[in-house]
This record gives C-alpha cells, sequence and structure tokens, in this order.
C-alpha cells in the first residue's frame, strides 16, 4: 500500500495524506460501486467518487516533501 501511495502522491504532487485520500475515495467507490445489483446506483457511487476525488485534488496544496520524514 505504501508504494501505490507513493506513487500516487508523486503522480499528483500531493502529499501522503492526499494520496491516501485520494486512493481510499477510489478503492471505496468501486468496492461499493460492484456490491449492488441496481446499475443506477452503482453508477451513483462511480460518479460520486470521481467528483470527490476531482474535487479533493483541486483543493489540495502540497505543502512539504514528507517523503523525507520517513
Amino acid at each position: 500500500m505504501k508504494r501505490i501511495i507513493e506513487f500516487i502522491s508523486d503522480l499528483a504532487d500531493i502529499d501522503k495524506s492526499t494520496g491516501s485520500a485520494l486512493l481510499s475515495i477510489t478503492v471505496g467507490s468501486l468496492v461499493l460501486a460492484r456490491s449492488v445489483d441496481d446499475l443506477s446506483m452503482s453508477d451513483s457511487f462511480l460518479a460520486a467518487g470521481k467528483q470527490h476525488a476531482k474535487n479533493l485534488l483541486q483543493h489540495s496544496i502540497p505543502t512539504y516533501d514528507d517523503k523525507k520524514l520517513t
């Protein structure tokens, strides 16, 4: 998981905390979408996850390089 979070964080130029949140939103949306039989509800989970992931990235401000702290 650490490598995935580091990859996402580096790719999006965001801190690790935001990278963790982005991964959580993405995985959570996919798991929920796959867990229901209702196509409309599945699409709703995916759309909501996509929108919130975009919002997270648009409002994230890189603060410092926390990779050197670990």
